[in-house]
């Protein structure tokens, strides 16, 4: 987000983590979608699929903070298609805190779940904003900025929205990577950043005041101008054009 607002959303698609104590000093992880894992709490060995070694060490991290010297299980289930850019990676590390402090009979604050959470996405995403962990925790409807964290846009109706998957899996570490490369390339990509801070505004104020059509606008313009940063493809483009063929406010 590089300093920039960035409105989050929502959608009805959960994370669920299932936590049990053990007297092993080990963190057992299993997850429909990447198949199990096993950490030693101590040495930091695993064996397994290296996908799951975030989630643990999100896990491992409450375990060594709380002076646990057991271990844990933990059972992983996500409703949102994985590498879909629906943030189901910051949702099951959110989900996993919590599962393991409650686990642990300790209800969690605000910030210790943030923390906590971060160190899967920074495993993960390599140098993420926060903005997926925070709407994870909070729910609705955020205006964020990171490092000064969320404000919430409470709106008197509820949103229709289409979310359409692609099929497409893709990494959101290398899209962050390459949005960096992209934005440091030259100052007309630093100033499409300004531009897409506008539209990100403007957003925020048609869906205030109950402006759809101009929200659609807004967005389709932000599309327009990430993928001048290569964070778009073929599929998606044609979704969005397919999407405004059949009537989707643009």
């Amino acid at each position: 987000v590089y300093g920039y607002p960035a409105l989050v959303m929502a959608i009805n698609l959960r994370t669920k983590a299932k936590v049990k104590v053990l007297d092993e000093s080990k963190i057992f992880v299993k997850s429909l979608n990447y198949g199990e894992l096993v950490l030693d709490v101590r040495s930091s060995s695993f064996s397994g699929n290296r996908a799951l070694l975030p989630a643990a060490s999100v896990a491992k991290s409450i375990l060594v903070e709380e002076d646990y010297s057991g271990g844990i299980s933990i059972e992983t289930y996500n409703e949102a298609p994985k590498s879909s850019g629906l943030g189901s990676s910051g949702s099951t590390f959110v989900s996993v805190a919590r599962a393991t402090y409650l686990a642990l009979e300790k209800e969690p604050s605000y910030s210790e779940l943030f923390e906590k959470a971060m160190i899967g996405e920074k495993m993960v995403h390599l140098n993420p904003s926060g903005v997926d962990v925070e709407i994870a925790i909070k729910g609705g409807l955020l205006k964020y900025i990171k490092g000064k964290g969320s404000e919430k846009v409470n709106l008197e109706y509820n949103l229709p929205l289409l979310v359409a998957n692609s099929g497409y899996e893709r990494n959101t570490g290398l899209m962050v990577k390459r949005f960096k490369e992209s934005l440091e390339s030259s100052a007309y990509m630093k100033n499409l950043l300004v531009y897409i801070s506008k539209i990100t505004e403007e957003v925020e104020k048609a869906l205030r005041e109950r402006n759809l059509k101009l929200a659609g606008v807004l967005l389709t313009a932000n599309h327009l101008a990430l993928s001048r940063f290569g964070v778009s493809n073929d599929r998606l483009d044609e979704i969005v054009g397919f999407c405004i063929s059949s009537g989707a406010f643009s």
